[in-house]
């Protein structure tokens, strides 16, 4: 079972950004702990054929997603996604360290061309989540353009560790 990490379940007054694969979506995160987190939950939705999904998290530089510190990722079947909003979680093919206190980036992409989306809800009313912003790139994320006064849902998990009795045998 997954334990839920760091979250912004700010308001969705319907806005929403469409990511494939010429546009690339970001929320930047600040850690409340360290830990090695397995998944993202996102609140997304298709618009015709997107084709794969992926969502990852990214290292920053300079305050900005850097697409050579990509640390774990992981990707959905677009196609296979509703219509409607919804909260979809995607599990990264491995964990990845993140360090208390530390800014990453979730990075959302599609594979197909424009027109076949995949759509983050957002918040543009009243954003109130002060651990980041979001961000958007035209170039496959080479470059990014801050989004102001907006942020999108998001939630991220680690893994719920072990119980049960355990020992050591020397």
């Amino acid at each position: 079972m997954a334990i839920l990490v760091d979250s912004y379940d700010g308001g969705d007054n319907a806005d929403e950004s469409a990511a494939n694969n010429g546009v690339w979506l970001a929320q930047t995160i600040t850690t409340t702990e360290a830990y090695s987190v397995i998944s993202v939950t996102l609140n997304i939705r298709r618009v015709l054929s997107p084709g794969d999904v992926t969502a990852a998290i990214w290292g920053l530089t300079a305050g900005d997603p850097d697409n050579a510190k990509i640390l774990a990722s992981g990707t959905i079947d677009g196609n296979a996604l509703d219509t409607s909003m919804a909260q979809v979680s995607i599990e990264f093919d491995s964990p990845a360290a993140l360090e208390d206190a530390t800014q990453y980036a979730i990075v959302l992409k599609g594979s197909a061309a424009a027109g076949n989306n995949c759509n983050w809800s957002g918040d543009n009313t009243s954003p109130s989540y002060g651990g980041g912003n979001n961000k958007n790139s035209g170039n496959g994320g080479d470059t990014w353009t801050n989004v102001p006064g907006a942020d999108s849902p998001f939630q991220t998990y680690k893994a719920d560790p072990p119980t049960g009795n355990f020992f050591t045998i020397f």
